[in-house]
């Protein structure tokens, strides 16, 4: 250190609270704003699309059961 400037203050300590607010807000600066679909083709393509949870078969309770033991 220069002993010709004065010495800084501490700082102060951070408390978890202030950490995890500030990292949150960190990530939404990171996120940014969405862009917007550059041409309107590409939503008409997406209108067209309709509701498709009648054409899949539901899990059996066996298989759901299964994946359930294995995940534990």
């Amino acid at each position: 250190m220069d002993p010709e400037q004065p010495e800084s203050p501490p700082l102060p300590p951070v408390s978890r609270r202030s950490l995890i607010a500030a990292s949150a807000l960190g990530a939404l600066a990171c996120a940014g704003p969405r862009a917007a679909p550059e041409a309107p083709e590409e939503q008409d393509s997406l209108a067209g699309l309709g509701d498709q949870r009648g054409s899949v078969a539901p899990i059996p309770d066996a298989d759901r059961a299964r994946r359930r033991a294995r995940r534990r």
